[in-house]
């Protein structure tokens, strides 16, 4: 991984109102913990000089050196001769860890900011959700919301202490997410059900697929009637897209390894948000590239200094992002920052790859967000998995013929094309996009209310942010046990993913993905998993168990 040199104007916007009752020295430190804990200083980042560093905060360079040490002494920066002071996420175990109490405990010098312990005891499960979140839930046009997309709801039991929708499952199809143990519920999965129409297209395909039949049923670039309804698709949004600027993938993540070996040798840089899409990140790391990460924040978005100044030092060769909707944090770039962004790209010779797979899930984004490739040579992934079914393993690169022709060259070695049935259902299919992400976007909305009303009722500690769109809600749990987190839930029947695997580097430990894209019934079991996982949490760190970190 590369890192960058972090200003010391670039951390000083960073740092805030940082300011505490405590020393200033500590109050410093304890700021820039907290920011490499998040991963908005990446680790392995070379923070400013004490020297410009003072200058730019007007303290003296004592208080820096003392604010530098304490950092140090907590695992959270080295000194490599030559190279200054870098920072870099603590050892587990070290005094860099906090730990926590419980309620019952003696208070105890918190080792995360040098103060007493303020964590204090926290509140008892309540025995029935409020009036509130029972009222909202039973309203007809929040099941006729979900009813909508196929899933039928049930009235749960709201008896006090007697919660018997926590053990039913709302989903009455096949394409429940669930794991071979009935009992186990995996919310590692940032997923919808299918849309209704997707098994009515799967059966009017197969009338379709009696004239393939007789072809030898390999089209490397794709169905041609695929990629004019993408095509098609793409200028219903303002852009204009010729077929032949088509490739049809078995999912985007193929498109995305497809792009990484042809356009990356090992060594090459490549700007990545984080946190960030994992599969994404092991795609571009199996190809040999070295990542240049840039922090994106729910509530704030990205870190436009850093990105630009990650375009203008490292020459990257690849820069990976997701403008809209970006997962897991839920954020859209603003239109002024994709103008710099792909003025910046061209100035540094850096390819630009758009992770579009959640650009069509804006539940209530207000305004016009301009299109990368409308504003330059950018490539473009989609997908039908995220709008239609997880099932229907179809995705796109739209780029440039001539890059287009050798994607399908490095496709040679992989596969030979996409199943023919599949694209014959997302020919079906795509031209009513536009229907479909309709449904959806009730949908999610639904799903956002359901998450967000449970969240502040059973766990009103935790910062949850705003969503315009997108499948999952990027939670700020306000203490480091986001992976002890994942290992208590499941105990409770519940699989979820830790934050750090959004992460590069170990960060994210304050951080939890959690999906909007589950029944009301399913998201509640998840809550009350959560709620009661949290209230358990003791001293005793964890060793994470390899499987907090599976995800979709």
């Amino acid at each position: 991984m590369t890192a960058l040199h972090l200003s010391a104007r670039a951390l000083d916007q960073l740092l805030g109102d940082w300011k505490t009752g405590a020393s200033t020295y500590s109050s410093l430190a304890d700021r820039i913990r907290l920011l490499v804990l998040d991963g908005r200083i990446p680790a392995g980042s070379r923070l400013p000089a004490e020297r410009e560093l003072s200058a730019r905060l007007t303290l003296s360079r004592s208080t820096i050196g003392a604010a530098y040490a304490e950092l140090r002494a907590s695992g959270f920066l080295r000194s490599v001769r030559g190279s200054g002071s870098i920072a870099q996420q603590p050892a587990p175990g070290s005094t860099g860890t906090t730990r926590l109490r419980r309620p019952e405990d003696p208070p105890t010098q918190s080792t995360l900011n040098g103060s007493a312990d303020s964590y204090g005891s926290v509140p008892s499960v309540p025995s029935a959700p409020s009036a509130a979140f029972a009222a909202f839930a039973e309203t007809e046009q929040f099941t006729t919301a979900w009813s909508a997309t196929g899933w039928s709801i049930s009235s749960p039991d709201r008896t006090a202490g007697n919660h018997t929708a926590r053990n039913r499952t709302a989903r009455n199809h096949t394409a429940a997410v669930i794991p071979a143990t009935p009992s186990l519920l995996n919310f590692t999965q940032a997923a919808l059900p299918a849309i209704a129409g997707v098994a009515e297209a799967f059966a009017a395909s197969l009338d379709d697929l009696t004239a393939q039949l007789a072809t030898p049923g390999f089209e490397p670039f794709g169905l041609q009637q695929l990629r004019q309804a993408i095509a098609d698709r793409y200028a219903e949004r303002g852009l204009p897209t010729h077929p032949d600027e088509i490739l049809v993938t078995s999912g985007a993540l193929q498109g995305l390894n497809l792009i990484a070996r042809t356009l990356l040798s090992r060594g090459d840089r490549v700007v990545v948000e984080t946190p960030t899409y994992p599969h994404a990140a092991d795609a571009l790391v199996a190809a040999g590239a070295r990542l240049v990460p840039v922090a994106v924040t729910a509530g704030e978005g990205w870190h436009e200094d850093a990105m630009l100044q990650a375009f203008a030092r490292t020459a990257p060769a690849l820069a990976f992002l997701m403008p809209d909707f970006q997962n897991p944090t839920g954020e859209s770039m603003g239109n002024d920052m994709r103008h710099r962004l792909v003025e910046a790209a061209e100035r540094s010779g850096t390819v630009i790859v758009a992770d579009e797979t959640t650009a069509e899930l804006n539940i209530d984004r207000e305004g016009e967000f301009a299109n990368l490739a409308s504003l330059g040579d950018v490539v473009l992934l989609g997908s039908a998995s995220k709008t239609m079914w997880g099932g229907l393993r179809i995705g796109w690169v739209r780029a440039s013929r001539p890059l287009i022709r050798r994607l399908l060259i490095a496709r040679a070695s992989v596969d030979v094309g996409t199943p023919i049935l599949e694209q014959l259902v997302a020919t079906r299919l795509v031209p009513q996009t536009t229907a479909l992400v309709a449904l959806r976007r009730e949908q999610l909305r639904f799903g956002r209310d359901t998450l967000h009303a449970l969240l502040a009722e059973r766990l009103p500690e935790w910062s949850v942010p705003h969503l315009h769109g997108g499948l999952c809600s990027w939670v700020n749990l306000g203490r480091p046990v986001s992976s002890q987190l994942a290992l208590s839930v499941r105990t409770r029947g519940v699989l979820m993913n830790a934050g750090p695997r959004f992460g590069l580097d170990g960060a994210f430990e304050r951080f939890m993905r959690i999906p909007l894209s589950y029944s009301p019934a399913e998201t509640e079991r998840a809550v009350d998993a959560l709620q009661h996982a949290w209230l358990s949490l003791d001293a005793r760190a964890a060793t994470p168990d390899p499987s907090v970190y599976d995800m979709v």
